[in-house]
C-alpha cells in the first residue's frame, strides 16, 4: 500500500508539472512582455482609465453603432486540453491517496488512537486550500516574468502574476513526500505490537 500511496502522490506532481506547463510552453504572452523595462515598456503612472479601457478593447469584441469591432485572432485550445489532462491526473492521484492513505493510517495506528488522527488527518486536509491560497498570494505578486523587471506595479488591472510558480513549489514538495511515502513499510513496527 505505501507504494500506491507514493504512486499516487508521484502522479499529483504530474498534475502540478502540467499545470505549470503552458506558461513554458507558450510564455508570458506579448501583453505582458511589452509591460516590461527590457522589451521596452515604458512606465505610465498617469494611465487614466480610458487608455486602459483601450488596451483592453484591442481583443476583445465592441459595439459601435450597427457594426461590431471584433479581433479576428482565434484563441488556442491546446493550454485547455493540457488544463483537463492534469485534472483527470489528479483525480487519480488524489483517488489513491486519499483511499489508500486511510486505510493503512487505521491499520497501522491502535484503535482507540485512530478517530483522534483521523481527525488530525482531515484537518490537514480541510487547511491545505488555506494554505493554497496563501502561496498563490505570494506568487501573484511576482511578475509573471519574474526575471523582467515590469513598468507597472501589481495594483494596475494590466499586472499578470507568477500564477505557475507555486504549481512548480507545491510540486516540488509533493515529489519530495512521495518518495518518503514509498520507503515506508506495509506494516509499521509499531503496529505488530
Amino acid at each position: 500500500r505505501p507504494r500506491w500511496i507514493g504512486f499516487g502522490v508521484m502522479t499529483i506532481v504530474g498534475f502540478c508539472m502540467l499545470t505549470a506547463a503552458p506558461h513554458f510552453l507558450y510564455g508570458p504572452g506579448e501583453d505582458a512582455l511589452g509591460l516590461t523595462v527590457e522589451f521596452g515598456g515604458v512606465a505610465d503612472e498617469n494611465a487614466t482609465q480610458e487608455v486602459l479601457e483601450q488596451q483592453r478593447a484591442k481583443s476583445l469584441c465592441r459595439d459601435r453603432g450597427n457594426e461590431t469591432a471584433c479581433a479576428l485572432e482565434e484563441g488556442n485550445f491546446a493550454p485547455q486540453a493540457v488544463f483537463f489532462l492534469a485534472e483527470v491526473i489528479s483525480g487519480v492521484g488524489g483517488g489513491l491517496y486519499y483511499t489508500l492513505g486511510v486505510s493503512y493510517m487505521d491499520d497501522n495506528t491502535k484503535k482507540s488512537k485512530t478517530p483522534a488522527l483521523l481527525s488530525l488527518s482531515y484537518f490537514f486536509h480541510m487547511l491545505g486550500p488555506a494554505i493554497g491560497y496563501a502561496l498563490a498570494s505570494f506568487c501573484l505578486r511576482l511578475y509573471i516574468a519574474p526575471q523582467l523587471q515590469p513598468v507597472i506595479n501589481n495594483n494596475d488591472p494590466r499586472w499578470l502574476g507568477a500564477w505557475w510558480l507555486g504549481w512548480l513549489l507545491l510540486g516540488s514538495t509533493l515529489f519530495l513526500s512521495g518518495i518518503l511515502f514509498t520507503m515506508l513499510p506495509k506494516e509499521l513496527p509499531r503496529a505488530k505490537a
